[in-house]
């Protein structure tokens, strides 16, 4: 058999807090981007006409996205 190599220790509580810590702030970015792109593309769809369905415009590109 090939010689297996030692999996790597498990994580000490400082890096998990360290790990937590990161998470939070990064889910708070990727909050704050999210709401600045939705509010950013909602004021454009309500110059183009769209009026108090501007709202769907956002929300349907990014589904797009992520169905493709």
């Amino acid at each position: 058999m090939a010689d297996r190599t030692e999996a790597p220790p498990p994580f000490t509580k400082a890096q998990k807090w360290a790990i937590g810590v990161a998470g939070v702030f990064f889910a708070g970015l990727a909050g704050l981007g999210g709401y600045g792109s939705f509010a950013a593309v909602d004021a454009v769809a309500k110059d183009y006409g769209f009026g108090s369905h501007s709202w769907i415009v956002p929300i349907g590109v990014d589904l797009g996205i992520l169905a493709l």
